[in-house]
């Protein structure tokens, strides 16, 4: 037994295969078996291509399917009780243009920029991201599915419908009128009412699957009277698309009352013994039908129910005797009428319908149930809107007075929850031969039972009337290969023959078979219009042949219907040639008989019989069989080994490694679960051995890694690609074959051995143009400075590459006139960086982009710059004011004024350094420039003797003074300043408004005491006699100066 292995296995959207085109499956297929053969490190040496999408809020991944298409996959880490790994979770298969779109609309995760992509992401834990798990399912490499996991694809309405109509399978083709009645509203319940052969079964399962597959119903039953129709039903719906693993119940009614309200009693044999002992004449059979009729409708005989056991006042007295003896012989026990009241009481109660069995009920072959059955029937699903009926009242073999209107006015009687129903019929009888539906019609019209149906439209033999005994009826059924005798006599035999039955019409109700034999015994010609239903069901079993075998008094009447006669040799030759179509009826029978495993096995050791025979059985008995007995059924090819998958980890250390890879090979098994075998058949293989295995992924070229030394001159280079994936040997290792394979290398290859100094590119380069189309711009770069190749032989190849060549190339093409700078104007700004000061100038200009974007790349254009290009990269703060220093002197002679400021404030150089320069400025400058250049000495104020009157305003009560001591100006040029300046003058400022009357000594009266310590005697004398400071003050004035 292996153990547990950590792998790679495929999960994919339920709408993935939908969109992926046939034409492009194989390119699928071969990239999902590198993604899964390959380690994530060797993928791109595999040659897959993979990208990191990195405008996406989650790691997702793009791989190279073709040159238009792409695979958008995720990973996610993923364990189980054998499986510990990596799931590769794939989302969408298309075109380019669609790929990440519609992978980010069914992933639903955010998105930053689909365009920008990343390519050589380090692979790490980290990008396993997690995924909507309701939206994915399990597939293997080729796109086969796992027996025991979800398909691969989740069928949509309109694929449904595909299928429908086609004729991949006859029994599931739906004619257009029947795909209709499989979509109706959701809104009420469907009654469809049909004939023999309309297809009633197969739309009541599309219609369930629908439901199914849209998400309506999650757990529906499908419901009948008959366990072997049942049966059959659930083998039919498993080969509809999509199917698979649903969770639907098949069964007959009477099973899931015994398996849920207890065992039962009766039955009509017990009924048959009461009618015995009671001593009563004729034959009990009509009297338990009408008894079972009875004992269902007793709920509506008046408005109030009443109970199952009791029965109506105008019973027969023979019913009544012998329905008392009946419920004598069974002491108390219930039999299934019982049980069904049971039942009704319980799902009638409040208390159930928080938990009721089933979402939704679908109910065939309805006419064969009693209204109580009826009953339990729709009250256990919990959503009434979606119940479907279907049903005939011809062949009511039941005698339970089957309608329409009586079935929904019951409900209603009953205050049933569901809305007013739905009506439909079907007409067309598509199962039986236009001789075998011409018999029908004529039986339907002798009885008036109201046949509906359209005679069959194909061709077929006329049916067969051969007057024999029961024995030879039999035995000639048996030696003709039938599987099945149908008896009139309503019992139900078992032969000796492990493949042949006889069967009673309640056993054979609702099945059809290619050919039937039918046993129509002496006084079974009907006499009443319930016998004749009876017939007539039994009649409409048989699609394609019908052999009667009666007595003869009976004949006649099968001839007047239109039966041939026919003796036994004829019906013999008929038979006979009628063998392949009763081969399917076999295979029905196997497969709804649910025949055991062990006693098939003994009917096949015995020779009583071929697997073949159990074809459709095998996949129930998958779990039972041993290895040997699995490995004839796949030999013989009737299984595939998928059927065995859960046992196939059971049998790994008995499998030959051809079969072991032939199972990993369909994703059955994983490489790793032989892993405990790996290196007994590494050193058992032969070289042809080892190639298969590989290819199947049974093993890795790594695992032969000591024995390639052996292969080496059988190597061709697509397995030496693969050997150096696989990391089990280098390209130097296969050196001396190189040259020979040069000729069919790819230029991945071709790359791969340069790189690895096993060869160089001068060996190839007389056939380098052949690569010219998928070559990159940095290879051609390089094959160019080479000498191999000219970028004029490459010149068609330019435009592809505007968006990954370099400044340096793309330099190149615009001197060798091969392309414009326009043609990559998106590109230059990346390039600022690196271009010289001509094109980065020429590029502002045109308005490809800024100087910003050069960024620091403006210190190296310094010394070929322009003062006034150096002016605004200081502005923008791209270079240094130190490094534009250093530029100044070159600059000095030509700068004009507005420059040279702007230098000086951006701090690139000084006034004092342009100091020879400033008298040619003086008209220009400013005021506090002007002020700048006086204070720092590097010019007087009588350099600007014709711009003081245009400074006058700005100037200061200071530089007023100093301006009028310089005679520049008088103050007169300020007298509209005088009066918010006397506040804080000076004695000399005063004295100056004063002489020039521009203000009074009145005005400084408050200053004049201070002011009499420094002024001229004769000026405090001049105050005193104004009266503006004291005797005193000018006394003191006068001391002080002598």
């Amino acid at each position: 037994m292996a153990s547990k292995a950590q792998h790679l296995e495929f999960l994919a959207h339920k709408l993935f295969m939908r969109d992926v085109s046939p034409s492009l499956r194989p390119d699928l297929h071969a990239c999902m078996h590198k993604l899964r053969v390959y380690d994530r490190e060797r993928w791109h040496s595999a040659g897959v291509r993979v990208k990191k999408l990195a405008a996406l809020d989650q790691p997702v991944f793009e791989a190279r399917l073709n040159r238009g298409d792409r695979l958008v996959f995720t990973l996610r880490s993923a364990q189980s009780d054998r499986f510990d790994g990596i799931h590769i979770v794939l989302w969408y298969a298309g075109h380019h243009d669609d790929a990440v779109r519609t992978a980010v609309r069914r992933m639903g995760i955010g998105q930053r920029a689909i365009d920008a992509l990343v390519d050589d992401q380090p692979w790490d834990e980290s990008l396993w991201g997690g995924d909507n798990q309701k939206q994915i399912q399990l597939v293997t490499p080729d796109g086969a599915t796992r027996r025991d996991l979800p398909p691969l694809v989740e069928f949509s309405e309109y694929e449904m419908d595909r299928w429908a109509e086609s004729q991949i399978d006859p029994l599931l083709h739906l004619s257009p009128a029947q795909r209709e009645l499989t979509r109706v509203a959701e809104d009420r319940p469907v009654f469809l009412r049909g004939g023999v052969g309309t297809g009633k079964t197969t739309v009541l399962l599309y219609r369930m699957l629908k439901l199914l597959l849209a998400g309506s119903i999650e757990n529906p039953v499908f419901m009948t009277f008959s366990k072997s129709l049942a049966t059959w039903c659930r083998s039919i719906f498993e080969r509809l698309p999509g199917a698979e693993r649903r969770k639907v119940e098949f069964t007959s009614l009477s099973g899931w009352l015994r398996a849920h309200f207890g065992a039962t009693r009766g039955g009509k044999r017990l009924f048959r013994l009461a009618w015995e002992k009671a001593k009563l004449p004729s034959n009990p059979e009509p009297a338990w039908w009408e008894l079972q009729r009875l004992r269902g409708s007793a709920a509506f005989q008046g408005e109030q129910p009443t109970r199952g056991d009791q029965l109506p006042s105008h019973v027969s007295p023979e019913i009544q005797i012998a329905y008392d003896a009946y419920r004598k012989l069974l002491n108390g026990a219930p039999d299934v009428l019982d049980l069904a009241w049971k039942a009704y009481d319980y799902y009638r109660a409040e208390s159930a319908l928080m938990n009721l069995p089933f979402d939704a009920v679908f109910i065939d072959e309805a006419q064969d149930l009693t209204p109580i059955e009826w009953l339990v029937c729709i009250l256990m699903g919990n959503r009434p809107k979606l119940a479907f009926f279907c049903g005939d009242e011809t062949q009511d073999v039941r005698d339970t007075r089957f309608s329409w209107e009586g079935v929904e006015a019951a409900l209603r009687l009953v205050g049933h929850r569901a809305p007013a129903f739905s009506f439909f019929q079907l007409h067309e009888n598509r199962r039986n031969s236009e001789p075998i539906a011409l018999v029908l019609q004529r039986l339907a019209e002798r009885f008036d039972l109201g046949a509906t149906t359209h005679a069959g439209s194909e061709e077929g033999p006329s049916p067969l009337v051969c007057v024999t005994s029961r024995k030879i009826a039999e035995q000639t059924a048996q030696r003709a290969g039938c599987p099945v005798l149908l008896d009139l006599e309503a019992r139900e035999e078992r032969s000796p023959n492990p493949f042949f039955w006889v069967l009673d019409l309640e056993h054979i109700k609702g099945l059809e078979f290619h050919v039937l034999p039918l046993w129509a015994p002496a006084g079974s010609w009907p006499s009443s219009p319930h016998l004749a239903r009876k017939l007539f069901t039994a009649i409409s079993r048989a699609m394609h042949g019908l052999v009667i075998f009666t007595d003869h008094a009976t004949a006649p009447a099968f001839e007047q219907l239109g039966a041939s006669p026919a003796d036994s040799r004829t019906v013999h030759n008929f038979l006979d040639s009628c063998r392949p179509l009763m081969a399917f009826d076999r295979e029905a029978v196997a497969k709804w008989k649910e025949i055991p495993f062990s006693e098939a096995r003994s009917w096949v050791q015995d020779g009583l019989g071929s697997w073949a025979d159990f074809r459709l059985s095998l996949s129930h008995w998958a779990s039972e069989v041993p290895f040997s007995t699995a490995r004839l059924w796949v030999e013989n090819g009737l299984c595939s080994w998928a059927i065995f998958h859960e046992q196939l980890m059971e049998w790994t250390d008995e499998v030959s490694p051809a079969l072991a890879a032939d199972w990993v090979r369909n994703g059955l098994l994983l490489r790793r679960d032989f892993a405990h075998r790996a290196q007994q058949w590494v050193w058992a293989a032969r070289f042809d051995d080892a190639v298969a295995w590989v290819d199947a992924g049974l093993l890795g070229w790594e695992d032969f890694q000591p024995r390639l030394a052996e292969w080496t001159d059988r190597a061709t280079l697509p397995l030496a690609c693969a050997w150096v994936s696989a990391k089990a040997c280098r390209w130097i290792d296969l050196q001396r074959h190189l040259p020979n394979w040069s000729e069919q290398a790819t230029l991945w290859q071709a790359r791969a051995w340069v790189e690895e100094e096993a060869i160089s590119w001068k060996s190839f380069e007389n056939m380098l143009s052949r690569w010219f189309s998928e070559v990159d711009v940095d290879l051609a770069s390089l094959w160019v400075r080479q000498g191999y190749c000219t970028w004029e032989s490459l010149r068609h190849r330019l435009p592809s590459w505007r968006d990954t060549v370099g400044y340096s190339d793309a330099r190149t093409w615009q001197e060798q006139g091969l392309i414009d700078w326009s043609a990559l104007a998106h590109r230059l700004a990346f390039w600022m960086a690196e271009a010289s000061y001509e094109h980065a100038c020429r590029w502002v200009e045109a308005g490809w982009c800024s100087w910003k974007d050069a960024g620091k790349r403006v210190e190296v254009w310094l010394p070929e710059a322009s003062a006034e290009q150096a002016i605004a990269w200081l502005k923008a703060r791209q270079c240094d004011a130190s490094q534009a220093w250093r530029q100044c002197t070159r600059w000095r002679s030509s700068l004009t004024f507005s420059q040279a400021s702007a230098l000086v404030e951006a701090g690139a150089c000084s006034w004092h350094g342009l100091a020879p320069r400033l008298g040619e400025w003086t008209e220009l400058v400013t005021f506090l420039q002007a002020c700048t250049w006086v204070g720092e000495e590097l010019c007087m104020w009588t350099d600007f003797e014709n711009r003081i009157a245009q400074w006058t305003p700005e100037a200061t009560r200071e530089l007023a003074t100093e301006w009028v001591r310089l005679n520049l100006c008088s103050w007169e040029a300020f007298a509209d300043r005088i009066a918010s300046w006397k506040p804080g003058a000076s004695l000399e400022q005063a004295t100056g408004w004063v002489d020039a009357g521009l203000a009074t000594w009145k005005d400084f009266e408050l200053n004049l005491p201070r002011w009499s310590e420094s002024a001229e005697p004769w000026r405090v004398e001049q105050w005193r006699e104004q009266g503006l400071v004291s005797k005193q003050l000018a006394k003191a004035a006068r001391k002080r100066r002598r």
